[in-house]
């Protein structure tokens, strides 16, 4: 008797389907590091100091950004840098005594201890009052404490990073200002030194300049109950030294607004300079991200040979570079054609000195495609034993048709030549194939003893298949290989034959150029050349 079970009220598939539908990640089974719960305490607190920790990063860099780098980071931070320099030594009494330097610096190290301990203060107070009554809840109500430590330790960091970057930006601005009035008051300790002679031969000298009122204003520089003199207060009374009111108001009121235009419209041409260099950088990075669609035409004599790129700026680069790399790597090259006979023919049949393969196809130019998309047909033509003195690039593209190929066919032509090797092709008439024989002979040393022009009928195979048949069609000159084979005497070196050792050189040269290649005599020249 049969029984009939049902999988889907099995235990073990209610089982899996349970944990499937409640994994965290879709129809994955998790398996937890922890045996009680899944995501306990300890790793939960290990999240938030992780994500504290970030933060804080974040802050130390935050934080020398907003000290520093605004002093370089854009222009209007430099045109605020030169204002507040310009502001200093406009308004500082050049006069200010010992004393008031002393006091200043007294007053900058209560205003630093003050900003610190405020700091600290309120960094404690949120430890104590915020962040330890969080954990102590924490250790009763898991979810509660959590919520709390973020919360509290949020606003907590907050409080502290705007607390350090006020006490950091101050702590520079009142170092910068404590360095300069102490070099400040330095130098004038060794001016006013050099300037008391008691023999009164250095203030003579310092007299002979401005009247003979130097020596008496070094003298009473930065005393007790001196005056106090700055650059403002000086042309202030200046300005208050004209009788005239009418001028007096005009001088005043011009040279007020003069200073605040002066420093509103720098502040407009840092702002726009600001602009500027941010336009220009979205503009780039927008130019970087956007996809871009890119023709390249690696050889220019085939304009129809081309390479199809896309993708943003960095991309579309890299492939060119890649497949430029590529095609002239593979350039002269022609993959899969061997060159050679069988071994026993390369044995027994004597060497040729210099022989020329040459490559006729279907379409006068690269990609090597018929109008119909279809690839072109391949057809090659061997010619043995070539003069030296024939070896000419347009002589032997006129001796396959030139520009205009010749009409390839059912006609087979086979030449039989006095040094015993052949000269075997097909064409698209008899007529044709005696043009074209006439040409090939013109290149080669040997010469012709019998001519055979034989006509492949359409019958038996080649009219059942109808690809076996040799339709007419016109081939062009596509690319010439030119073999050279000298006999050497080192064993290790050549081929083996009956007549001794041969080294060959091979050569593979474009022919469907209009122009003749620029290194076509160099190769010529190598290829004739003989080895010692």
């Amino acid at each position: 008797m049969s029984r009939l079970i049902r999988l889907a009220s099995l235990q073990s598939r209610q089982t899996r389907a349970t944990i499937l539908a409640n994994s965290p990640k879709r129809n994955y089974r998790v398996i937890g590091r922890g045996t009680s719960n899944d995501d306990g305490l300890l790793d939960r607190v290990v999240n938030f100091l992780s994500n504290v920790f970030g933060k804080g990063v974040k802050f130390f860099g935050w934080l020398i950004n907003a000290t520093l780098g605004t002093v370089w980071a854009s222009f209007t931070g430099l045109w605020t840098l030169i204002v507040q320099t310009s502001s200093f030594i406009y308004n500082f009494n050049w006069n200010i005594t010992s004393e008031e330097i002393t006091q200043r610096f007294q007053q900058s190290k209560l205003i630093l201890s003050g900003l610190a301990g405020g700091t600290i203060g309120n960094a404690l107070g949120f430890l104590a009052c915020g962040v330890a009554p969080s954990a102590t809840i924490l250790a009763v109500n898991e979810s509660l404490g959590l919520y709390l430590l973020k919360e509290v330790g949020e606003e907590a960091l907050d409080e502290f990073v705007a607390n350090v970057s006020v006490l950091v930006a101050i702590s520079f601005r009142l170092t910068a200002q404590n360095i300069f009035f102490n070099a400040y008051k330095n130098t004038r300790r060794a001016i006013k030194k050099y300037a008391a002679d008691n023999k009164g031969d250095r203030k003579k000298l310092i007299n002979t300049f401005y009247n003979g009122k130097i020596a008496d204003a070094i003298e009473v520089w930065g005393e007790p109950n001196s005056k106090p003199w700055s650059f403002r207060l000086a042309i202030e009374e200046r300005i208050e030294s004209i009788q005239n009111p009418i001028v007096q108001e005009f001088v005043e009121e011009a040279y007020d607004e003069f200073l605040d235009a002066c420093v509103e419209a720098g502040y407009v041409v840092a702002n726009s300079l600001d602009n500027w260099v941010l336009q220009q950088r979205q503009a780039q990075l927008l130019q970087e991200q956007q996809n871009n669609l890119i023709e390249v035409l690696p050889d220019r004599d085939a304009p129809e040979e081309r390479l199809i790129f896309t993708g943003n700026n960095q991309q579309v680069k890299s492939q060119i570079i890649s497949s430029l790399n590529t095609f002239q790597m593979l350039d002269n090259r022609d993959v899969g054609q061997i060159i050679g006979e069988p071994l026993l023919d390369s044995v027994r049949k004597p060497p040729t000195s210099l022989t020329l393969r040459i490559i006729l196809r279907s379409a006068s130019k690269p990609p090597w495609k018929n109008r119909d998309g279809s690839a072109a047909k391949i057809v090659r033509i061997s010619i043995p034993n070539v003069k030296k003195s024939k070896l000419d690039w347009l002589l032997i593209k006129k001796a396959f048709g030139g520009i205009n190929g010749y009409l390839w066919g059912r006609f087979m032509v086979i030449a039989h030549l006095d040094d015993g090797n052949l000269i075997k092709f097909f064409a698209g008439s008899e007529s044709e194939g005696k043009k074209i024989l006439n040409s090939l002979i013109q290149l080669t040393e040997a010469e012709l003893t019998t001519v055979n022009i034989t006509e492949e009928t359409k019958q038996g195979a080649r009219l059942k298949y109808k690809s076996l048949y040799k339709e007419s069609t016109r081939i062009y000159p596509a690319n010439l290989t030119i073999i050279n084979q000298n006999q050497v005497l080192k064993i290790n070196e050549g081929i083996a034959t009956t007549r001794g050792l041969y080294k060959r050189r091979r050569y593979l040269i474009p022919l469907y150029p209009d122009t003749k290649p620029d290194n076509f005599d160099l190769i010529t020249q190598e290829l004739l050349r003989k080895d010692d």
